[in-house]
């Protein structure tokens, strides 16, 4: 087996792939729930809080405007030239 192909024993079925995304979005939504409640009871209204929270919309927003959006035009086009080449190794491989 060289280091770009996978065992078929190794290859998760679909169904079982989602569910472990879902599983794995589920608790990361849980620990940013946990967060937010923490740095609102430790921060609450103050200028400070408030300072915190727009210091991280401000990077999130710029995280998804830079690196979500640049990775979302590079990998979905590439994918899909994949998939419509019928180059199934290739598409799973990225």
């Amino acid at each position: 087996m060289t280091a770009m192909s996978v065992a078929p024993e190794e290859i998760i079925p679909p169904t079982r792939a989602a569910r472990m995304m879902g599983a794995a979005t589920l608790a990361s939504r849980g620990v940013g729930l946990v967060r937010i409640g923490v740095v609102a009871a430790v921060l609450g209204t103050t200028p400070l809080g408030d300072t915190y929270q727009s210091s991280s919309a401000v990077s999130n927003v710029l995280f998804e405007l830079l690196a979500a959006g640049a990775l979302s035009a590079v990998l979905v086009p590439t994918f899909v030239r994949h998939i419509e080449r019928e180059d199934q190794a290739e598409a799973e491989r990225l």
